[in-house]
């Protein structure tokens, strides 16, 4: 008496429709005709045992419904889901949402019966639900007589479960949670599995955060006071076994200057929420400041709780702009961890006074213009212009980045190279021609752009093009140039590569030299001149950059 995912489609196509051809569940299905009849008889059976008068029968190659009372919803409502077959992807599915929602740790037996499964189906699914956990860095955690529970950051438990609610429930009247379809049989699974966390009173939250909103004078966008509900109901659900501590919040001085931390306290204290600690009021203010900083045509969940979004998307255009590489957990943190702040003060008119745009330009104006390029996404998604002293903040954070990559990148003189044209002649030659001329190059391969598209690119280091190529999913530097190659483009491919002719002079050395045979003192405005002669980065690292942003301040905050 059992019905599986077939069966149930089946059913739910006959929700709108009183008949169906059977090519079309063929179709759908993706079975064969024999299959689908004997589905048939199965579905028929289940419906007459479970008492409903409803029946699905063939005339000729068309299948009909027949419902007089119209309860095949109800039907769809009420069944039971021990009753159902849920396959592998949808046992995995459910687990993982069985494992988020709780607060202990599950035996075995408790999840067979839910799920109708086997021991041995059971350990199968543990397996790929242990690989799925973690490629977001969590792990299994195993209590003798109690069984398994998931471990791992807080914060990144915290927004799966906001995730899987908004995936599964909608908010009704803004505070009650309840399935999106309550005739899939995964949902009623996931339902089960979400009883304790459903029990909390959702309407305390709503009135907490339409008081805050009062406090505020400002209105959340209907998404941002949604998911901002779910946050607190996930919090509030959490904070008692597993509360936030210093680890799991970033910008702490910053959001402590907000003038909605204060208020936040304060709604906190008069709704009664005792259990909330100073890093779960830092946390909520942390997403309460994103549902108003944000253009609201934009998805304030996929572009504030999840700023890895909108981090991915600049440093995407950065790279495209400059050509340099910065892709790494470290700089995406970073970037991430500039930007809330950085929002709050687009958003607020409050300026940005810890770098002068005028000397950033001076000095790196190249990057500077390709960081003011690349944050056109950033300007779009906040509705409104970034200032300059904004655009010249970032660009030392760039700079810092790509100091860092210069100093691991490896510039080997036998790196396989790549040159792009349409036709892989006359452009691609006047190309290979220059980098012949300026850099020490041995292995250079002209492709036209046809050939390219099939071509192995597993010992390739660096690709440059004419075209606009995109970007390869084995993270090889893509450099887009000119054909002679001017001076962007030469500073562009200087990170990869090693010039014939040295590329720089150390300061550091020449001091050592003249105070190896006589004394000289040390005058900054000297070094300077001397660096910017020499074209010493390793200087301009350690001295120029700190000078435009002294390393006390050199934080997101």
């Amino acid at each position: 008496m059992f019905l599986d995912r077939n069966d149930i489609l089946i059913l739910k196509e006959f929700l709108h429709k009183n008949n169906m051809q059977l090519k079309e569940l063929t179709g759908l299905l993706n079975l064969k005709e024999r299959s689908i009849k004997y589905k048939i008889d199965n579905i028929n059976y289940v419906l007459s045992e479970s008492g409903y008068d409803i029946k699905l029968k063939f005339e000729h190659y068309n299948l009909m419904l027949t419902d007089k009372e119209k309860k095949l919803s109800q039907f769809l409502r009420n069944f039971k889901i021990e009753n159902y077959s849920f396959n592998k992807s949808e046992r995995v599915e459910v687990l993982e949402f069985a494992y988020l929602f709780t607060l202990k740790a599950y035996k075995a037996e408790e999840l067979e019966g839910v799920l109708n499964m086997g021991r041995s189906a059971l350990k199968s699914d543990l397996y790929e639900l242990k690989k799925s956990f973690a490629r977001e860095n969590l792990s299994f955690s195993s209590t003798p007589k109690l069984g398994l529970s998931v471990k791992g950051s807080e914060n990144t438990i915290r927004r799966l479960m906001i995730e899987r609610i908004l995936k599964y429930f909608y908010v009704k009247d803004f505070y009650k949670l309840l399935l999106k379809d309550d005739t899939c049989m995964i949902s009623r699974a996931v339902e089960f599995f979400a009883k304790n966390i459903l029990s909390y009173d959702t309407k305390k939250i709503f009135d907490m955060l339409k008081l805050l909103e009062k406090k505020m004078n400002k209105v959340m966008s209907e998404e941002g006071f949604r998911v901002l509900l779910i946050y607190v109901l996930v919090s509030s659900f959490r904070t008692g076994k597993f509360p936030l501590t210093a680890e799991d919040v970033s910008n702490e001085s910053f959001l402590k200057s907000a003038e909605e931390y204060k208020m936040i306290n304060e709604a906190v204290k008069e709704a009664g929420e005792t259990a909330f600690n100073e890093y779960e009021i830092l946390k909520f203010t942390e997403y309460l400041l994103g549902t108003y900083s944000y253009n609201f045509k934009y998805s304030f969940y996929d572009n504030w709780v999840k700023m890895e979004t909108l981090a991915k998307e600049m440093i995407k255009n950065i790279e495209e702009e400059t050509g340099i590489l910065v892709t790494n957990k470290k700089f995406e943190e970073e970037v991430i961890r500039y930007l809330r702040p950085a929002i709050y003060r687009i958003k607020n008119d409050i300026q940005n006074t810890a770098v002068d745009y005028k000397k950033v330009m001076e000095r790196y104006n190249f990057l500077y213009k390709a960081t003011e390029k690349s944050l056109k996404s950033l300007e779009e998604f906040l509705g409104k212009k970034i200032d300059a002293n904004e655009i010249a903040y970032l660009t030392v954070y760039l700079r810092m980045a790509v100091e860092n990559y210069r100093k691991n990148e490896k510039r080997e003189t036998d790196k396989n190279i790549v040159v792009v044209c349409k036709y892989g002649y006359g452009t691609s030659q006047l190309i290979k021609g220059r980098l012949d001329y300026i850099y020490k190059v041995k292995n250079i391969k002209v492709l036209p752009y046809e050939e390219y598209l099939s071509y192995n690119l597993d010992n390739i280091q660096l690709i440059i093009s004419s075209l606009n190529l995109e970007k390869s999913d084995r993270n090889i530097p893509i450099i887009k140039v000119s054909p002679l190659l001017d001076d962007n483009d030469i500073k562009k491919l200087d990170f990869y590569l090693e010039r014939k002719i040295p590329r720089k002079i150390e300061v550091k050395k020449i001091m050592e030299i003249i105070n190896k045979y006589t004394f000289l003192e040390s005058n900054p405005e000297m070094l300077k001149e001397l660096a910017e002669y020499c074209n010493d980065i390793s200087y301009e690292n350690n001295s120029a950059v700190m000078e435009l942003l002294p390393e006390e301040n050199f934080t997101a905050e």
